[in-house]
């Protein structure tokens, strides 16, 4: 799984936005289990206070879930483009991307990635 800019490249994130300002991004899954991988994406926002403890979902604010999508082996998906805001001004405001792999129709954590900015007037 990748996080990319609004360019659809993983490099320069912002890491500053004004409150409300439209932060737009993609995501990306590639497919390396040999098998199919049927999954959705959990888009989430968080704080300094978020826990991002490894292998387990976070405690953030769900925001929405892209999905369900089933992808073969050596197959790759990008996301059409998400977009999101925060509301309040804020420090190591994180937005979080978790993807859940669907097994007999039950999403389980699978991995996350994540990007923090500053929320400013």
């Amino acid at each position: 799984m990748g996080i990319l800019n609004e360019d659809k490249k993983a490099e320069d994130y912002p890491t500053r936005a004004a409150v409300n300002d439209t932060i737009s991004f993609y995501v990306t899954v590639g497919n390396h289990l040999k098998r199919d991988l049927s999954f959705q994406v959990q888009v989430k926002r968080g704080n300094k206070d978020t826990k991002l403890a490894p292998d387990v979902p976070t405690n953030g604010s769900l925001d929405f879930i892209v999905g369900n999508f089933t992808i073969s082996n050596r197959e790759d998906w990008i996301s059409q483009k998400l977009n999101i805001s925060f509301s309040q001004i804020g420090e190591n405001q994180i937005i979080i991307t978790e993807l859940w792999q669907i097994k007999n129709n039950i999403p389980e954590f699978y991995t996350k990635l994540w990007v923090r900015l500053n929320i400013t007037n």
